[in-house]
């Protein structure tokens, strides 16, 4: 995890190992009840990401998601001041 300020932001970076998540599935992932995990598809209903969104921009902030195949992906908030 990463936190730092930029401009009248501030930033904070979650990353994971992973192995990312395709470019198909990565333009719907804050979609409500979207799952990409194809095998854990009965363990949860695809409301997390979508209502985190939702949060973030309810106040004014920003979320964004970006991936690394093989890597991982990082989920970047940026909160505004």
């Amino acid at each position: 995890m990463n936190l730092y300020p930029k401009g009248n932001r501030i930033v904070f970076e979650i990353t994971d190992q992973g192995t990312g998540i395709s470019e198909q599935n990565l333009r719907h992932i804050f979609e409500k009840c979207y799952q990409a995990d194809t095998p854990h598809k009965k363990e949860g209903n695809g409301l997390g990401l979508a209502q985190v969104k939702k949060i973030i921009e309810l106040t004014g902030n920003q979320i964004a998601a970006s991936i690394e195949l093989g890597k991982g992906s990082t989920f970047t908030v940026q909160l505004f001041e």
